[in-house]
Formats: C-alpha cells, sequence, structure tokens
C-alpha cells in the first residue's frame, strides 16, 4: 500500500470510523466511513485502504474492527501533519520493495519508479527524510521479495538460454533446494548451474550455502556458478528481461576455493556465507 494522499485521507476516515463508533465488520467499517459528509468520503475507494490496513498489521477484524494505538492520535483532524503521520505509519508498515535499491548514502529518486514518485510528491519537501527513517528500520529479510524476483528471473533467463543452445535442462531448483545448484543439463557431460542474480551496484558479490558450497567441492567441473547481472533501471521497470540483462558471467574455476576457509576445529561457517569477488575472477558468457 503506498502512501499516496489519496490513501492515506482514506485510512483517515477509516480511522475515525473505528474510534467513533464499534464496527462488526469490514462492510460497517467502511460504511461509517461514508458517511463522514465530505465529497472525498463518497468519492474514495475504501475496500482496498480497509483491506491493506488489515493486511499490514494496523487493524484487525474479529468480533470487531480495532486499530493500532499508534494510529489514533492522528485522526483529529486531517491536516498534513496528521497526513504525514500516517503517511509514515502506512510505510512502516509496507515498506516499497524499490526502497533498499533507492535510499543508501543518499536517496537516488532515478531508482523509484516514476508513477510511485509521482504518488509520493505530495510529500515532499519531507519525503526524502521519510524514506531514510523507513530504509533504516527495514532488515534484509523483509526486502526478500525483490531478491526472490530477481533471482527466479536470473534462473529462468538461464534456463530459455540453455534450452535454445538444445541442451534440455532441467530446473532443479523447482523441485528442491538440497540439490546445490538451480539447473541440471545433461548432454555429452553434466552441467550443473547454480544461479546468482545481481544489480549492478552488488555485481560479483553474492551469498552462497554450505550446501551448495559441498556440491560444489563434490561435482567438480560438473558444477559452475554464473551470474546475472541486471541494469539498474530493471528495478523501475514493472518486469524482468533480457532487455535489462547487463551480461552473464560465470567464475573461474578455484576462485570459490581461494576465498572460502578450510573448516578447522575451531571455525566452520554451516548456513550461508556472503561473498566478494574481484570483476577479474569472472568471464563472460552468452546468454
Amino acid at each position: 500500500m503506498l502512501p499516496n494522499q489519496g490513501v492515506c485521507i482514506a485510512v483517515f476516515l477509516l480511522g475515525r470510523s473505528a474510534t467513533l463508533k464499534g464496527r462488526r465488520n469490514i462492510e460497517e467499517w467502511i460504511e461509517g466511513a461514508r458517511a463522514a459528509s465530505s465529497f472525498m468520503a463518497a468519492s474514495l475507494n475504501l475496500l482496498r485502504p480497509a483491506e491493506a490496513m488489515v493486511a499490514n498489521g494496523l487493524a484487525t477484524v474479529k468480533d470487531a474492527v480495532l486499530i493500532v494505538e499508534k494510529l489514533k492520535p492522528l485522526l483529529e483532524t486531517a491536516d498534513r501533519a496528521s497526513l504525514f503521520g500516517i503517511a509514515r505509519l502506512v510505510m512502516l508498515a509496507s515498506p516499497p520493495l524499490w526502497l533498499r535499491l533507492a535510499v543508501g548514502q543518499e536517496v537516488k529518486r532515478e531508482y523509484i519508479p516514476s508513477w510511485d514518485l509521482d504518488e509520493l510528491s505530495w510529500l515532499d519537501p519531507d519525503l526524502d527524510a521519510l524514506l531514510f527513517e523507513v530504509a533504516s528500520t527495514v532488515k534484509d529479510g523483509e526486502q526478500g521479495e525483490l531478491r526472490k524476483q530477481l533471482g527466479n528471473a536470473a534462473e529462468l533467463l538461464m534456463l530459455d538460454s540453455l534450452t535454445r543452445a538444445g541442451h534440455d535442462p532441467l530446473h532443479v531448483a523447482a523441485i528442491s533446494d538440497a540439490f546445490g545448484y538451480d539447473i541440471e543439463a545433461r548432454n555429452i557431460r553434466v552441467d550443473r548451474v547454480e544461479v546468482k542474480a545481481s544489480s549492478e551496484n552488488t555485481r560479483s558479490r553474492f551469498s552462497l550455502t554450505r550446501n551448495e558450497y559441498e556440491k560444489s567441492l563434490l561435482y567438480g567441473s560438473q558444477w559452475r556458478l554464473v551470474q546475472i547481472v541486471f541494469l539498474n533501471r530493471a528495478f523501475v521497470q514493472k518486469r524482468f528481461d533480457a532487455e535489462n540483462v547487463l551480461g552473464a558471467y560465470q567464475l573461474k574455476d578455484g576462485a570459490l576455493q581461494r576465498v572460502i576457509p578450510s573448516d578447522t576445529e575451531s571455525f566452520r561457517w554451516t548456513e550461508s556465507a556472503e561473498l566478494q569477488f574481484t570483476l577479474e575472477d569472472w568471464f563472460e558468457i552468452k546468454l
């Protein structure tokens, strides 16, 4: 739920509806909000904001509709200060997928989809400060959906490339993570491909699970790691495709073993590790 001005007014009306009188269900809740004698109350779509408030933990609907306590102080008057406070709560409850890409040491508005930026323009001149605050609260795992979509796109691009080359590949990652690689093709030799995705900003860096590393040792030259690097503009598009790919790069033999330390009696990594390589550790392959 992106906190455009209409959404924040809807949350304001729904919040007041829930606090002024007990509402037993979403229908009564919305009906109460529409009872406000204003043009906005009559013209706004209140169902989607109401459902989004429940989905994002700003309200609950069991025996009655209840809103979170931190929303109540913002329901006296629909002035800019209150609506800005509502926008802050909405964004904290549902950070946009592009947040971690657009906000680092500075806010890079070129990484925010233009349609989203238009929707948020009413928050200026305080938009950048709000994005900084929300980004500081977002844990890496909470932006996992974007990474998952990026990883899926990279695997499908590699799968398509092998199919076009006549290798009849199998997408084993869709079956189980236990394989320790994403794609398997059997022709003259067995080809086991672990696919990593990255943006231009994160190129040559990736996370590797212990299982993937052990499979790389087990299968030797049959196992290879390919990184699909997406152009930064891909993150503001509605879909990932080959037009948004900077290139595909395969990690050179021995590079993993060079940077990953051996287990000792006092050290052993178990789940996963984040690895950083130089551009010289890769060679380009064609998709």
